[in-house]
């Protein structure tokens, strides 16, 4: 695949037609009106991306190690929440049942009967290879899809760019004068 280089975006750019059609109601197909894929690439960008992603890594197997190292008890909303935040990561866990009297109060859990609740312990780590290859698959490519334009990616991309700051703008008036 031969990408080209737009000056003016200071990327490489490619463009294809889509052929797509739609099944009407009445059985017939109606065709996408110019429906075209437009791919970006940009590889200073790409290597920015990878270097944080191999940087941000580095960091959250450190602070992993130390949390695996401090042993400290989590209650659900937590593991969700860690979970969620070292999401390249597969994380291992045991449970362990404390008693009720001995845990901190949880967010929604009021008047909670005596007896036990169980809690969280990371006990492990591993890599998870299939988010760290999407990741790097995708490091510095975008992709627009435009629908009835004659224009080309470059055209696309600038036209799309205007639309995004008329958004921001637009978002900004409406849920906060700080925008940015």
């Amino acid at each position: 695949m031969v990408f080209l280089y737009a000056e003016v975006l200071d990327l490489y750019v490619r463009q294809f037609d889509i052929p797509y059609s739609v099944k009407c109601d009445d059985g017939s197909e109606k065709a996408a009106d110019r429906l075209k894929l437009n791919l970006y690439y940009d590889p200073v960008g790409r290597v920015k991306i990878l270097t944080a992603l191999d940087q941000e890594m580095s960091a959250q197997r450190e602070e992993l190690t130390k949390a695996i190292q401090k042993g400290d008890i989590y209650h659900d909303l937590q593991k969700k929440a860690i979970e969620d935040h070292y999401d390249v990561f597969h994380l291992q866990w045991n449970e362990v049942m404390v008693p009720i009297d001995k845990c901190p109060e949880m967010p929604g859990k009021k008047g909670r009967k005596p007896g036990y609740e169980a809690r969280y312990v990371l006990i492990g780590f591993s890599e998870n290879h299939d988010a760290r290859l999407y990741a790097r698959k995708t490091a510095g490519f975008r992709a627009l899809i435009t629908l009835g334009q004659d224009s080309d990616s470059v055209q696309a991309m600038l036209d799309y760019g205007v639309r995004e700051e008329q958004e921001r703008e637009h978002n900004g008036w409406v849920t906060s004068p700080a925008w940015d």
